[in-house]
């Protein structure tokens, strides 16, 4: 039997999401997306349309979970259908983000609760995608930097500490367009993670944990 031919039953939103500085003010709308993946989700849809089946694929996670996290999200207002299309007897349906995930500096200082909320979702995004990465193997034939520093400073070293931060960061966001490559063979994510915070515990030592590029094991350098 012939393949049923493919066609929109909805018309496609047009234009891209709009800034979400007034919709991440929300708490019980941001607490929707604390799962990572969720947020990984939710980032997609900002880019561009995409269905469940296809976040899936992308995201390298089982669809029967990946439509349980989208129908999570659509439920709570942050997912809109922009079309959906007939599959072989199924119907696939495509959403799009309600807004990109921009955020207001002024609403997140002025809310404790929604500044540690906003924290500990980026926190989470972070940890599951390093996690991820180990579990799939990643890093094994290349080069791994996991390093941790603990610093007892007064006012002037912690202002200079994070300006160091931040003017790294400025280097690497105009390193970013000049390095990038075109997807392909050749081509492959490089995820540089970086944070600073107050705390009193030190934790030990402040040594690398290092994978040698080339090597099958991991090292910690001596001081």
């Amino acid at each position: 039997m012939a393949a049923e031919p493919e066609h929109e039953i909805e018309p496609p939103a047009g234009g891209d999401p709009p800034e979400g500085i007034g919709v991440w003010q929300d708490l019980d709308t941001l607490r929707a997306l604390m799962h990572p993946l969720r947020m990984r989700a939710y980032v997609e849809a900002v880019k561009h349309p995409v269905s469940a089946k296809e976040l899936s694929a992308l995201l390298d996670v089982p669809l029967q979970r990946m439509s349980y996290h989208v129908r999570l999200l659509a439920e709570a207002g942050l997912l809109t259908v922009v079309r959906k299309t007939p599959r072989r007897g199924a119907i696939e349906t495509h959403y799009r983000a309600v807004a990109t995930l921009e955020i207001d500096d002024e609403a997140l200082t002025s809310s404790p609760e929604l500044l540690k909320l906003w924290t500990r979702m980026v926190l989470a995004l972070l940890n599951e995608d390093a996690e991820h990465a180990v579990d799939r193997g990643e890093g094994l034939e290349s080069e791994i930097f996991l390093a941790r520093a603990h610093f007892r400073v007064g006012a002037e070293g912690v202002r200079r500490l994070r300006q160091e931060v931040l003017d790294f960061y400025d280097r690497l966001a105009v390193l970013e367009p000049e390095l990038r490559a075109e997807p392909g063979e050749d081509a492959q994510g490089f995820n540089i993670a970086l944070m600073t915070h107050p705390g009193a515990r030190g934790g030990g030592r402040n040594s690398p944990l290092v994978h040698q590029l080339g090597t099958d094991r991991l090292t910690i350098p001596e001081d």
